[in-house]
């Protein structure tokens, strides 16, 4: 599938702003630069602009001094663009609104442009907020003392050059669309405190490289889709960390389209989706540590490409169904609110581990891998722990680790509500054998499970018949205690043993 190009999906503006601009040419729209030599700070002043004047409606407010400009509103102007072309600029917008068509930092070439908006309102109408926008321009936006940006468009953050974009807290920016290293070879990169409302889709490397991180609290609220790596050859990271810092996606939500992402949520950051997919054409990567993701329509992962997802540190995944495609991996411990189907690999713990999965887990043509480094469950191996069915197929691979290597013991890698089915193939360390009761799967070494009597694998009614014949007989084998008689002290602790399903 041949992307569409980023031009034709959203730049055409509508026809009567077309019609707006051609006339506003013929009208003799005129380009207003900031000199700062009238009283240096008032944007109302007419001598700090060249030609003496004030910019009005229908003409451009330049910035472009290669210096350092603090401008005061004492009024709510409107200008057709505001740029800051090569300049660091202050403004103080305190108690007024600053309207434009457009609003760009950072224009051409070897530009170097810097806005701080402090406190006021600046919106935009029927143009874009560029920050960086010919490469290899620099453009960065910060606003900060409760300043609020609205924008009816796109604020394209790296648009073909070099752009920064940084919302502190108490500052509010409402768009249209999101892009964050729009073009190739741009770089786009937005840190979050504030409070981002996006009405339709967040991009985060649509063909450049970008990051954005939610962080102190931010939020950043997408009516649509967020896509992190969304075109061939693009790549994004997305970061939310610290309690309260939240991303809320209305659509779904991708970490690697056609492009490379990453996404990282921490130390109490949220993400709320409607769906999940990681390394749906490209591969990618996921990290949730000590921190939730709630996915209300399902999670896949290594959709068409090598995917990973990570649990660490408590993380939790809330989602209706964790599907591990076969290029997919899940690894580490936490727990997964919902079923888990893996065709890919399953590896629980983060070295070793437990991974809690709510409801069932399905394996038919995928792998678990399991260590063995100690006889502490969680602290030195590998447990899945199940709260429906967990219907067991495909391979099992077991492994021991940091130079354990036992005679004897028991371990739980499995346990259930309900053990249906076994594993196809069982690779085991030497020595090793499993057993398959009702509802735990156990690996064990040296001692046998005696209640599994008949020895196919399953503690069940089968064991207790099989016994009783022995018992009857008095078969040595039913010599379960071993002091060499065959009597009702063996059946006791037989029915000891069955019962603990040992």
């Amino acid at each position: 599938m041949t992307p569409t190009p980023p031009t034709m999906r959203r730049r055409l503006i509508p026809g009567l702003a077309v019609l707006a601009l051609a006339g506003t040419a013929a009208m003799g729209q005129l380009s207003y630069d900031w000199t700062g030599l009238g009283d240096g700070v008032t944007f109302s002043d007419p001598l700090n602009w060249l030609p003496n004047g004030v910019p009005g409606l229908l003409d451009e407010a330049k910035f472009d001094a290669a210096g350092s400009q603090t401008v005061n509103f004492l009024t709510s102007p409107t200008n057709t663009t505001a740029s800051i072309e090569n300049d660091t600029v202050l403004f103080n917008l305190a108690g007024q609104v600053y309207t434009v068509e457009e609003l760009v930092v950072g224009d051409r070439l070897t530009d170097i442009g810097l806005l701080t908006v402090n406190g006021g309102s600046i919106a935009t109408t029927t143009g874009l907020v560029q920050i960086g926008r010919k490469f290899p321009a620099t453009g960065t936006l910060l606003l900060t003392g409760n300043a609020a940006l609205t924008s009816q468009r796109d604020i394209l953050v790296g648009d073909a050059g070099f752009g920064t974009f940084q919302l502190d807290a108490g500052s509010t920016v409402n768009c249209l669309n999101a892009f964050l290293a729009d073009k190739a070879d741009s770089t786009g990169e937005a840190h979050i405190q504030g409070t981002w409302t996006i009405a339709s889709s967040l991009v985060i490397g649509n063909l450049g490289t970008a990051s954005l991180t939610i962080e102190n609290g931010g939020t950043v609220t997408v009516g649509s889709a967020t896509k992190v790596g969304d075109e061939l050859l693009s790549s994004g990271s997305l970061m939310i960390d610290g309690p309260g810092s939240t991303l809320a996606v209305t659509g779904s939500t991708t970490i690697g389209n056609f492009g490379q992402g990453s996404l990282t949520v921490s130390n109490g950051g949220l993400l709320s989706t409607a769906g999940f997919k990681i390394a749906d054409d490209f591969a990618s990567g996921a990290l949730i540590d000590n921190a939730s993701i709630i996915d209300t329509l399902g999670t896949s992962v290594g959709n068409r490409a090598a995917g990973t997802l990570t649990l660490a540190n408590g993380a939790s995944l809330q989602s209706p169904l964790v599907s591990v495609v076969t290029l997919g991996t899940l690894e580490g411990s936490g727990t997964i609110t919902g079923a888990l189907a893996n065709e890919g690999y399953t590896n629980p713990g983060n070295g070793t581990g437990i991974l809690t999965v709510t409801d069932n887990f399905t394996q038919t043509l995928g792998t678990l891998n399991i260590e063995l480094g100690g006889t502490n469950l969680g602290t030195d191996y590998d447990q899945l722990a199940i709260g429906g069915t967990a219907t067991l197929g495909g391979t099992l691979n077991v492994s021991l680790i940091n130079g354990f290597n036992p005679t004897d013991g028991e371990f739980v890698i499995l346990q259930g509500g309900t053990i249906v089915g076994t594993f196809v193939v069982a690779n085991l360390p030497p020595d090793f054998t499993i057993t398959y009761e009702a509802d735990r799967v156990l690996l064990s070494i040296g001692n046998t499970c005696v209640a599994d009597f008949n020895g196919d694998g399953f503690v069940n009614t089968q064991d207790v018949l099989a016994f009783l014949g022995a018992f009857v007989a008095g078969d040595p084998s039913a010599d379960v205690n071993g002091d060499g008689t065959v009597n009702t002290l063996d059946f006791i602790m037989y029915l000891g043993l069955w019962n603990a399903r040992c």
